[in-house]
């Protein structure tokens, strides 16, 4: 008999940090956008799944502007809550594609668990959950 491992949600959130004033030293995720139309991270399909154990299922958020165009080249950090039940994630981070989409695979455990995904970016400066 199949046994079910349901996620309890897929969490979407961003952490932005603003330190000090000048130009940006190049790799520390703090980037230029208008303030007044900041882009977004949203999640594509559903927030809760159901898996049977070790299934796999694809997880994608989209990074876009405020006017909804892809953004292309952002790394989005995907983790897994502790009481996982084993679940696994293919990769720990993913690069928005030119769609901007960005994309994971994550497998159930061989436990029965509820646990939550989330997906973080360093600069987006709101949260979404």
């Amino acid at each position: 008999m199949r046994r079910l491992c349901r996620i309890a949600s897929l969490t979407v959130f961003s952490v932005f940090f603003v330190v000090g004033c000048g130009d940006d030293a190049p790799g520390t995720g703090n980037q230029h956008f208008n303030q007044a139309c900041p882009p977004v991270m949203t999640l594509q399909g559903s927030a809760q799944l159901d898996l049977w154990l070790t299934e796999s299922a694809s997880l994608q958020v989209a990074v876009a502007d405020c006017s909804a165009a892809p953004i292309a080249g952002k790394v989005i950090r995907f983790e897994l809550s502790d009481n996982n039940g084993g679940a696994t994630l293919d990769v720990a981070s993913a690069v928005s594609s030119s769609d901007g989409l960005a994309s994971v695979k994550l497998t159930a455990g061989p436990f029965d668990a509820t646990f939550t995904v989330t997906a973080r970016t360093d600069w987006i400066p709101r949260s979404l959950r």
